[in-house]
């Protein structure tokens, strides 16, 4: 593909995004994780069409798409015209559903959009919200079970949640 600076910008996790891939018929973006992992795709806001990973649709909505991969090797190619402006891999065992010891804690929905829920069977002490810098935005401390993610900017956000249990992470919410 092409890379060009005439496509607008984008504004996502704190960062002005100027320069993005064309997605056209010839491009082709291969890369081999060695674990499970979330591969989020950023491109212009208004963008509601297909990107092909492994020659499988998947459906962007409002310029984002957030996917939880297995090991393997992908290949991410055009399903409609786009413009893709960041693009980022990040490792993390905790998908979702988060088994330490006899405790269960979930998180969701991934994406979110203004209630991020969290289910467990042992008592949350706190969470934390950070932003993909590392800054803490927020902190709610007791036993919580919902937490509003209205306030907070579309992008991706860490969420560290603590429990009688110890410390659990979520990386990557992705709020909408």
């Amino acid at each position: 593909g092409n890379l060009s600076t005439s496509k607008g910008t984008v504004n996502y996790a704190g960062l002005t995004l100027t320069q993005c891939l064309k997605i056209e018929s010839s491009t082709s973006i291969t890369f081999t994780i060695g674990s499970e992992a979330t591969l989020i795709l950023v491109f212009e806001n208004s963008f509601s069409g297909t990107v092909k990973i492994n020659a499988t649709d998947y459906t962007v909505s409002n310029g984002i798409i957030s996917i939880e991969l297995e090991a393997g090797t992908y290949e991410i190619k055009k399903g409609d015209t786009a413009n893709l402006f960041y693009m980022s891999i990040t490792y993390d065992n905790i998908t979702g559903t988060v088994e330490k010891g006899s405790s269960v804690l979930s998180l969701y929905p991934n994406p979110v959009y203004d209630e991020l829920r969290i289910s467990s069977e042992i008592t949350v002490e706190c969470v934390q919200i950070y932003s993909v810098t590392g800054s803490l935005l927020q902190n709610i401390d007791g036993n919580v079970n919902r937490v509003n993610m209205a306030w907070l900017e579309q992008g991706s956000y860490i969420v560290r949640v603590t429990t009688v249990d110890g410390a659990v992470y979520r990386k990557m919410m992705i709020k909408n």
